[in-house]
């Protein structure tokens, strides 16, 4: 495989991700929560957390007792594990990946999705 060729696939693999992980007309399927409404949330029992960041970005600590699911190509293949009627608030550090895991959950079927705003960032400030 020559240079250009991998570079081509390359963008062509960016392009359709973009579009994979990206909402719909701005319009959201999830919801953002700020970390006093998670606060607020955690209360309830049938919510879920799912911590989406790396195992070495985890080791600065955690928020309760999350699903620890990684953003990676087996993410959908993973949360499918899961129940699709539950309540899943999402986090990592920033909040970014979270929204594109909340997206790709959405389009799986799950209906009651949360993406914390600022990730742990926003959690431990």
């Amino acid at each position: 495989m020559t240079i250009t060729t991998y570079l081509l696939m390359s963008i062509a693999l960016i392009i359709v991700l973009s579009f994979f992980f990206r909402g719909r007309g701005g319009n959201k399927a999830y919801e953002e929560i700020s970390a006093e409404d998670l606060k607020s949330m955690l209360k309830d029992k049938d919510v879920q957390l799912i911590d989406v960041r790396t195992s070495a970005e985890t080791r600065s600590g955690v928020i309760g007792k999350p699903h620890k699911i990684e953003l990676s190509s087996s993410f959908g293949k993973d949360v499918q594990k899961l129940n699709k009627h539950k309540k899943y608030v999402l986090y990592c550090r920033s909040g970014r990946r979270s929204a594109m895991a909340c997206n790709m959950m959405t389009k799986l079927g799950f209906k009651h999705v949360y993406n914390l705003k600022g990730g742990y960032n926003a959690w431990t400030a």
